[in-house]
């Protein structure tokens, strides 16, 4: 789903599945002592970072902001927070939810993206805040996982987008998990104009802008774009977990973002690679 951090989303699921039960396995137990009682059906992790990454996708400007962090699982069926593909946040069920599938359905959303926002969206209209119902399937092998997930946007015209990803969680210390991610996304025609199109009106407002000397347009930035559907673009997570106790974690992020040429063609797109960091501390309750 489109959200104004995907990156960030992305790290934070890779921090909060390290702190799930099952992602190492446990000793046998000795058939003599009790056993230990099954797993909450309710599990709540809350937590709060600081992150630093761009206003939106392809901007040159970078904002600062803090980012509560809130996962809800109810029976391993229920989640709300992180998406266990890794595709963002919203509310969902797990339709299967084995040891190595999960597939999952549910709702997301991206925040508005109104034209203050930065400099080079001068004359563009306010976007609103943005739904999406997700699907996803991700597969588990050990250290090493993959999914691939699809977004239809509900309101705006905002369209289709698909993701795959690729990650590996490996072990540096007993407490201390280093996870690494790629990711590739693909959209059709309505999603890349959704995030990089300019529309006629939108473009004769831009003219007028430069026309009179505003100083955050640039030259060619009047001009209606319209990106064919394809690769919106690449990625890269990193995401290193350190256990303070059991319920107890810090973690640190890094993400980059690589926009494709079809995107990139926008007068919008400022930068076409756009880094992403945080930190942040979670507690599992």
């Amino acid at each position: 789903m489109r959200v104004v951090t995907p990156l960030l989303l992305l790290g934070l699921t890779g921090a909060l599945a390290a702190q799930e039960p099952g992602t190492s396995s446990p000793p046998q137990a000795d058939p003599a002592t009790p056993r230990e009682p099954s797993a909450p059906a309710f599990r709540l992790t809350l937590g709060a970072g600081i992150f630093a990454a761009p206003k939106y996708l392809g901007s040159d400007e970078t904002r600062v902001f803090p980012f509560p962090i809130v996962a809800v699982d109810y029976k391993n069926r229920v989640f709300l927070g992180p998406s266990p593909n890794s595709v963002g946040a919203g509310i969902g069920v797990k339709l299967i939810s084995g040891r190595r599938v999960t597939l999952s359905a549910g709702l997301g959303g991206s925040e508005p993206r109104p034209e203050d926002r930065a400099d080079a969206l001068a004359g563009m209209d306010d976007r609103r805040l943005g739904f999406a119902a997700v699907t996803g399937l991700n597969y588990q092998l050990g250290p090493l996982s993959a999914g691939v997930a699809f977004s239809a946007g509900l309101r705006d015209n905002a369209g289709l987008t698909g993701m795959g990803n690729l990650g590996v969680t490996l072990p540096v210390t007993p407490r201390m998990f280093f996870n690494l991610g790629g990711n590739i996304t693909v959209a059709n025609r309505d999603a890349m104009f959704f995030d990089f199109g300019i529309t006629p009106a939108e473009a004769q407002r831009r003219t007028d802008l430069i026309a009179g000397g505003d100083s955050r347009l640039r030259p060619g930035d009047g001009v209606a774009y319209s990106p064919d559907g394809g690769v919106r673009d690449m990625g890269a997570t990193s995401t290193l977990t350190y256990m303070l106790s059991p319920r107890w974690s810090l973690f640190g992020y890094g993400g980059v973002t690589r926009l494709s040429d079809e995107a990139a063609r926008s007068s919008l797109v400022r930068r076409r690679t756009a880094w992403a960091t945080g930190a942040g501390i979670t507690v599992g309750l």
